[in-house]
């Protein structure tokens, strides 16, 4: 699922910012030739809630880095509004909605955080009984 949600993440940023910026989800996102953005799962956790119905809380990070030779924090602060909007909300798995979004801005570079957190349910494998015999008799 995290796959999945990072992947939502990659497709919303190309949606509203287009091909210009490069995504990374692999490194540390210091290596990007232009702008771009990082993308990685931050936290991750999964408690039973009730019966195999599972919360699972998944906090991911989302750095931008600006292009060097223009004014990184104006740039950052426009990409932040934009952000807000375009992470609200990914179509993945019929839809989810980010939460707990938090941006913070940095030396020409912005750290976003959002929260991904949903209800997973685990089918349980029970046995299968080969054979059942009965014997009734009534008098």
């Amino acid at each position: 699922m995290i796959d999945s949600i990072i992947e939502g993440i990659e497709a919303a940023l190309r949606r509203e910012f287009g091909e210009g910026y490069e995504i990374c989800t692999e490194g540390n996102g210091q290596d990007l030739n232009r702008s771009g953005f990082f993308i990685q799962c931050q936290k991750f956790s999964c408690e039973l809630f009730r019966g195999q119905r599972y919360f699972r809380e998944q906090r991911f990070r989302i750095q931008y880095f600006p292009e060097l030779d223009k004014d990184r924090n104006r740039m950052c602060y426009s990409v932040a509004e934009r952000l807000n909007q375009c992470l609200e909300y990914i179509p993945i798995q019929g839809g989810i909605s980010g939460t707990k979004m938090e941006v913070q801005f940095g030396e020409g570079m912005l750290d976003c955080y959002v929260n991904y957190d949903c209800f997973s349910y685990r089918n349980k494998e029970t046995d299968i009984m080969e054979e059942w015999k009965t014997d009734i008799k009534v008098n």
